[in-house]
């Protein structure tokens, strides 16, 4: 059964989502491209209505502006999703939260502490609105192939103008590795690690062919999720509906462009992109 969507009615004080199950989801290429997978599991995973919160988008970064081509989106912790997540942490269900591709912001030149201190800002607003969350920690395994002429190679396709030699990248995930795993124990939130076989040629990009498998593994790690009889499959138009979602603010050569949230809804669930 394909997943159908309703535009967006501006007068949403129906209260029709009072009791949604509220889902926040932070991220960059991996969570832009496998957004389709997870929304299948989700939607077999956890009793509608649900609210998703998503900021995500290649080449995202968590705490500065970042310009893949024309585009250009501004960093996580900037975003409004902040002020558009539910404030009150008295809900009948947690709050559901996820941060990954947190490696990204290495090839913008960003220290590992600088990083460190963007993922904490976003785990300290999801916890105060009481969340359970999951962190997906580097690639290590994958990354650790690439030879010093690979690395300069995809460096320079996926990031242009990056400036960082082999050696000072690797040192530095590995440093980012460590604090990102450290701030998962002071937070008492659930660390996965990737598996090297999900990527292929690509060391950073979860292959198509693993994304099910990849993110049916990490989203386990919810503990207040079970599954559902209902089994929804997304067709390729509904995946090819879900990548032109609007966030609610972007520049487009160099234009400012805005768009209301949520920008997709049905009775089950609304998605609301930042």
């Amino acid at each position: 059964m394909p997943v159908e969507y309703a535009a967006r009615s501006t007068n949403d004080d129906t209260g029709e989502h009072a009791a949604s199950r509220c889902v926040i989801l932070l991220g960059a290429s991996n969570l832009t491209m496998g957004f389709p997978q997870i929304l299948n599991w989700l939607e077999t995973h956890v009793s509608p209505p649900i609210d998703l919160f998503v900021a995500f988008g290649h080449g995202r970064s968590y705490g500065i502006d970042s310009r893949v081509a024309i585009r250009r989106l501004p960093g996580i912790t900037k975003c409004g999703i902040w002020d558009a997540l539910p404030a009150s942490k008295d809900t009948e269900s947690r709050p559901l939260g996820l941060l990954t591709d947190i490696g990204n912001d290495l090839l913008y030149s960003q220290t590992p502490e600088r990083i460190t201190g963007w993922v904490e800002e976003c785990l300290l607003r999801m916890f105060d609105r009481n969340a359970e969350v999951i962190v997906t920690s580097l690639p290590l395994e994958s990354v650790g192939r690439l030879s010093p002429w690979k690395f300069f190679l995809a460096g320079n396709l996926l990031f242009p103008g990056n400036q960082l030699t082999w050696p000072i990248l690797w040192e530095r995930a590995i440093e980012l590795e460590e604090r990102i795993v450290d701030l998962c124990k002071r937070f008492d939130c659930n660390c996965v690690m990737p598996e090297r076989s999900w990527y292929g040629i690509d060391p950073i990009h979860i292959r198509c062919s693993a994304r099910s498998r990849a993110w049916d593994y990490v989203l386990n790690y919810w503990q207040t999720t079970s599954e559902r009889p209902q089994n929804i499959v997304l067709t390729r138009g509904d995946s090819l509906k879900l990548l032109r979602l609007r966030p609610e603010r972007r520049w487009i050569f160099g234009r400012l462009q805005e768009t209301v949230q949520p920008t997709l809804q049905n009775s089950r669930l609304r998605i609301s992109v930042y």
